[in-house]
């Protein structure tokens, strides 16, 4: 899947909350918490918010959510409120991980995963292949003998 197929998810998602009888409720998507791009939702009895958020995993990259939540600590027709999206009621989650740094491509959490073992694989061989080498006192003075001796 491409990055820019993203955008038809989150429009997916917003509009099956349209087709329900929701409307934008404008008075609570002031401000940003780091999210690419978020939409509130209201029935006039309920504040559902539909967020796409980037974030990272040290083990899998980055990856994007598009989540679907119900706002439970403000109503709607209120205005001036702030929506805390860690505080929302998760209703739906669709996670996608980066094929790769910097890629346009996404891909599951199973496939990421397995990228990152074989990239640890890949380290781990690259790295046990690595020679030591192990220098003698010997070693050091004879290198070292002609810089003395062009110092003299």
């Amino acid at each position: 899947m491409k990055r820019a197929e993203l955008n038809i998810i989150f429009t997916a998602k917003v509009n099956e909350y349209l087709a329900k009888g929701y409307t934008f409720n404008t008075e609570t998507m002031a401000g940003s918490q780091g999210e690419i791009a978020k939409v509130d939702l209201t029935n006039g009895e309920e504040i559902i918010r539909v967020i796409m958020k980037r974030e990272f995993n040290w083990e899998l990259g980055d990856y994007f959510t598009v989540t679907v939540g119900r706002a439970t600590e403000v109503e709607p027709g209120i205005g001036g409120h702030t929506i805390w999206n860690n505080k929302l009621e998760v209703l739906d989650q669709e996670i996608f991980y980066q094929a790769a740094y910097g890629s346009d491509y996404l891909i599951t959490k199973e496939e990421a995963e397995r990228n990152a073992n074989k990239h640890q694989a890949r380290l781990a061989r690259r790295t046990s292949n690595m020679i030591e080498e192990v220098i003698t006192d010997k070693a050091h003075i004879k290198a070292l003998l002609p810089y003395i001796q062009h110092l003299k």
